[in-house]
């Protein structure tokens, strides 16, 4: 059985401008355009099978779109879980941060608002800091 953890999460912002109404419709094609490219980033990195998506969740003022992220710690027993977490966790780790600085002033387009970048608002994943993404090299 896999098992996952909750690890914390990732907030990007759209900046659509002051202003502004944001549709429901805009906000949903934002989330969805986040969370596509944040699984294909995972994909690519090489750790889409031991991250997941918990949650999303939108908000308005420019638009925040916060993912909450699990990694798996269990495959089948507990003590062999623990080891292969660990095994694991330098790539788990930096596939998380590279899908991210992927994201980071990526563009996207919303059809009302045309192309708008999106940034990386805050993170609470514990050892990776939104405020200095390490480098592609980090491990």
């Amino acid at each position: 059985m896999t098992e996952y953890q909750p690890i914390g999460s990732i907030a990007f912002l759209v900046n659509i401008g002051k202003g502004t109404t944001i549709t429901d419709e805009d906000l949903a094609a934002a989330q969805s355009i986040i969370i596509h490219e944040f699984e294909n980033g995972l994909a690519r990195h090489g750790v889409a099978d031991m991250v997941r998506i918990d949650s999303v969740e939108s908000r308005r003022g420019c638009i925040i779109i916060t993912i909450n992220i699990s990694v798996m710690v269990a495959v089948a027993t507990s003590s062999f879980a623990i080891i292969e977490f660990f095994r694991h966790y330098p790539q788990v780790r930096r596939g998380i941060v590279m899908t991210i600085r992927d994201l980071n002033m990526a563009r996207i387009r919303i059809a009302e608002f045309g192309e708008r970048l999106t940034c990386v608002f805050r993170t609470d994943i514990p050892g990776i800091d939104d405020r200095k993404l390490p480098p592609d090299d980090t491990q």
